[in-house]
């Protein structure tokens, strides 16, 4: 059984995953059974080893890769044969955010998966505003910012989705620490009433592109 996740909405992914989870497993068994797997850091073998365990008090096993577009070219040569006959003891879902449509093997997949598109237009914006910050483009990510509000975005929807999708990157442990900091510093200041929720925001941003 094979899954493609599709979208930026990573909330959607997240209730569609425990979705799938619960229909093989209980809670209790989930460290046995469920693996998130990222596609920059993984090796052939490594995967072949994950697909080849089998269930424990479970129906199946799931494993999820994240950033699924950035599969190595060995998993990818492995992959085209694997997935015309799966593992009957493994689901395996597959996470992107966008579908290349000039790339072969993501056209083989959706030939054999189950896709599900999962977009949400705030989320959408909000990632693009984490994609600008992490370029250190200020200007864009403020006028992103701005937009946002003006459209009455919540500022507590705006730092979940930050914090969401840095807790779901493959940046290094101390840089997610000091940009959760930061989140946490500003969600304070926000709560408190220290700043106005613009303000505190505005200053988030400097904060995070410029230190």
């Amino acid at each position: 059984m094979i899954y493609l996740f599709v979208g930026e909405d990573y909330s959607s992914k997240d209730i569609e995953l425990e979705k799938i989870k619960r229909q093989f497993f209980k809670k209790e068994s989930e460290i046995f059974n469920y693996e998130v797997l990222y596609a920059p850091d993984l090796e052939l073998l490594k995967f072949q080893e994950e697909l080849k365990r089998f269930p424990q008090q479970a129906k199946k096993r799931v494993i999820l890769i994240r950033q699924a577009e950035l599969l190595k070219k060995p998993i990818k040569d492995y992959l085209l044969t694997y997935i015309k006959k799966p593992f009957d003891s493994c689901v395996l879902i597959f996470d992107q955010e966008q579908i290349d449509k000039k790339d072969s093997f993501t056209q083989e997949l959706i030939k054999s998966a189950k896709v599900i598109y999962l977009h949400n237009k705030e989320l959408l914006n909000t990632f693009q505003l984490a994609s600008e910050i992490e370029q250190r483009k200020i200007k864009k990510a403020l006028l992103t910012l701005h937009d946002l509000i003006q459209r009455g975005s919540d500022p507590e929807m705006i730092l979940g989705g930050l914090r969401y999708r840095w807790q779901n990157s493959h940046l290094n442990v101390w840089e997610k620490k000091r940009r959760l900091a930061l989140l946490l510093d500003c969600d304070l200041m926000i709560k408190t009433g220290k700043l106005k929720p613009l303000m505190a925001l505005e200053k988030l941003l400097f904060s995070l592109v410029y230190f």
